[in-house]
């Protein structure tokens, strides 16, 4: 679930993925697998946003397409266990997670050749681009790695963090978590990370903004964490809770259980 402009984007059950202008929702692509991953859009007049459907190895598939359902295009096939996608406005980056297909692959936004940038580690899961840099959670190896988005050798930025999953930045850090429910923040600058919370449970989905990170537990609660040693505070209990997303305003919560888009003030 992302926030494109003023559209909520989102996947609907196990089939579609739709786009909800305020007042009414339109599907702009189905098939019998819901789509995995949605990234951060890239605005650029185009106002693109690429998605990922289906999973299984030889049918995943790489999409872009205008936030109103236009122009949905192709951009990947025969993909494996997609994982997370981020873009920088020149290609669209995303991780391969299929045993002995590991990788991290890209493709200009507008198509053309796909390449595989290198490989990914073991199990790569989320992945976050900051400045020129590509940032990915390696379940596997316990490890977050990093990349210039260009190309080149990963190296293991932090390392021995028990199954890193989500991945997300606020544009200048790098926080994830892992199975155990910890959540950390990397500094690039500095390349220090330093734990931001240790919760009871992993967490489904995360979301960042300037100030807090925000976590959707497998109860359904939807927490709000705020840097710097601020505290937790519970925002929602949404029953079948998955997919989350913020804005300057809101978070919104797509249920699994009902199929419904919620939303709170935070």
């Amino acid at each position: 679930m992302q926030i494109s402009g003023s559209n909520l984007l989102y996947s609907a059950g196990q089939e579609e993925f739709d786009v909800f202008t305020g007042g009414s929702s339109t599907t702009f692509n189905s098939i019998n697998i819901a789509p995995y991953d949605i990234p951060a859009p890239w605005f650029d007049g185009g106002n693109r946003v690429f998605y990922s459907l289906n999973y299984e190895p030889g049918t995943g598939s790489v999409f872009a397409v205008n936030p109103d359902g236009t122009g949905n295009t192709l951009l990947s096939a025969n993909e494996a266990y997609q994982g997370g996608m981020t873009s920088d406005g020149t290609y669209v980056y995303w991780t391969r997670s299929y045993p002995g297909l590991y990788a991290i692959r890209r493709v200009p936004v507008g198509g053309g050749t796909v390449e595989t940038l290198a490989n990914a580690g073991v199990e790569p899961r989320g992945i976050v681009l900051v400045g020129n840099t590509l940032y990915w959670a390696a379940h596997g190896d316990d490890a977050i790695y990093a990349m210039p988005a260009a190309g080149g050798t990963p190296v293991a930025v932090v390392t021995a963090v028990g199954g890193p999953e989500q991945v997300v930045t606020d544009g200048h850090t790098v926080f994830f978590a892992n199975d155990a429910g910890v959540i950390r923040r990397y500094d690039p600058a500095t390349q220090n990370t330093t734990p931001v919370y240790i919760a009871l449970a992993p967490y489904y989905t995360l979301a960042a903004d300037h100030a807090h990170v925000y976590g959707v537990h497998p109860t359904g609660e939807v927490d709000e964490i705020t840097f710097g040693g601020g505290g937790l505070s519970t925002l929602a209990n949404v029953p079948g809770a998955f997919g989350l997303t913020v804005d300057d305003t809101y978070v919104y919560i797509g249920s699994q259980t009902s199929g419904d888009v919620w939303r709170c003030i935070h």
